[in-house]
């Protein structure tokens, strides 16, 4: 998420928090799985790399 998004969503937080709204974001971007990696062995590393944010992606997750 870049800092406009953050702060946005922060600022939307305080205006509608006192009317018991609740504000989330979500930052889009792949996952580090089973699906992605095999994807990247079809289709090319290269070709994924354009998929992906210029953020870091995040790693799957079993305890949720």
């Amino acid at each position: 998420m870049t800092r406009n998004h953050d702060a946005l969503t922060r600022v939307w937080a305080a205006e509608l928090g006192p009317r018991g709204v609740t504000v989330n974001a979500v930052a889009p971007g792949l996952v580090d799985t089973a699906m992605l990696r095999a994807a990247t062995a079809r289709m090319g590393e290269e070709a994924v790399k354009g998929m992906v944010c210029a953020h870091a992606a995040g790693a799957a997750r079993n305890d949720v």
